[in-house]
């Protein structure tokens, strides 16, 4: 494979990305979408890419459109939010001015508050010049039925909806993108290119990738750091796919055993079967929540109910963990601790 071949970023993503006609049609409509002064939503699993394609796209084909501004609603205080899209602030007048040929990403939008959302909407009213990509992992829809989204923020992120195809859905493109890694991780961690046996295509290809572009992204890295050779060859793939019976008692390895996606396939086909043949309704918000909460609950209960550790399991700040609890009613003031203090 000619190094020379990685040189373009965003020449490489696109002769990935051809191979498969959902990426394509994602693609072509994604840049439509960002020529135009109006708003988007971007919904795509945790760990498909879509910073990647961001990225890709604004460096190589939009430079005119500046600079992407990104806001983690995750990481950021409410009277922050408040700030930022409040009139005449010294926050918002900034935010503007960066905004004038630049683009808004917001992530995860369902965590600001109804405020925050109230203001946005009348900053947006203020200035519709204003190009905003909202990031969602799961539709918006989702959220407006938790209670999550007022009206009038819930009908503006939902007027146009672009889902990034998980990397499952485009397994031609994935030997591309993990040769490109390859190049990319050899050059980082060996200080030399390296390249993919022709046999690993198809252990990558067989396999589920339930983390997605993050996962296969790690898994390069793991055979990089393992190989004393510049070709990579299926051997140091195999391991993902060990035979799936354990020993008895033994823990289950996601990674190693079963796929989490495979997993929970088997778990739902039952209910899922049922429902469908009784008509049933509402089964996507009875799952969500269910599991959420078991997921929360699971947590919190290794962690001896302390807040701060499971937050940090989970990937998430303490004040979200909150509302997510208050949110599927987990909050029970007799359980309540001092979580301020990390357990040793």
């Amino acid at each position: 494979m000619n190094s020379h071949r990685f040189q373009d970023h965003f020449q490489y993503y696109l002769l990935c990305h051809a191979y498969h006609p959902k990426m394509r049609q994602f693609i072509d409509d994604l840049l439509i979408r960002l020529k135009t002064h109006t708003s988007l939503s971007l919904v795509g699993e945790s760990g498909c890419g879509k910073d990647f394609v961001l990225d890709a796209l604004q460096n190589k084909i939009l430079p005119h459109a500046g600079e992407f501004v990104r806001i983690f609603c995750e990481e950021t205080k409410e009277s922050t939010l408040l700030s930022l899209f409040s009139f005449h602030s010294k926050e918002s007048l900034s935010l503007l001015n960066r905004l004038e040929s630049g683009v808004l990403l917001i992530y995860d939008p369902y965590l600001m508050s109804f405020d925050v959302q109230s203001c946005f909407l009348a900053m947006l009213k203020k200035n519709p010049q204003i190009r905003t990509i909202f990031l969602w992992k799961t539709p918006p829809r989702f959220y407006q039925e938790q209670g999550l989204l007022n009206q009038a923020f819930e009908h503006l992120v939902s007027s146009f909806l672009l889902k990034m195809p998980s990397l499952r859905e485009r397994p031609e493109d994935i030997f591309e993108l993990a040769s490109y890694w390859a190049h990319e991780e050899g050059i980082a961690i060996k200080g030399q290119p390296l390249e993919l046996a022709p046999d690993v295509r198809s252990v990558l290809m067989h396999y589920s990738w339930p983390g997605n572009m993050r996962e296969l992204k790690n898994v390069i890295q793991r055979a990089v750091l393992m190989s004393n050779n510049k070709i990579l060859g299926a051997e140091y793939f195999t391991w993902l796919f060990q035979k799936e019976h354990t020993q008895k008692n033994q823990p289950i390895d996601f990674f190693n055993t079963m796929s989490l996606d495979t997993l929970v396939s088997q778990k739902l086909e039952p209910l899922v079967q049922t429902y469908c043949q009784e008509n049933g309704s509402g089964l996507y918000s009875i799952i969500m929540e269910q599991v959420e909460k078991t997921l929360l609950a699971l947590t919190l209960k290794h962690v001896n109910e302390n807040q701060s550790r499971a937050a940090r399991v989970l990937g998430v700040n303490r004040n979200t963990l909150r509302t997510k609890m208050k949110l599927l009613d987990m909050c029970d003031k007799d359980k309540n601790r001092d979580n301020t203090q990390e357990s040793s």
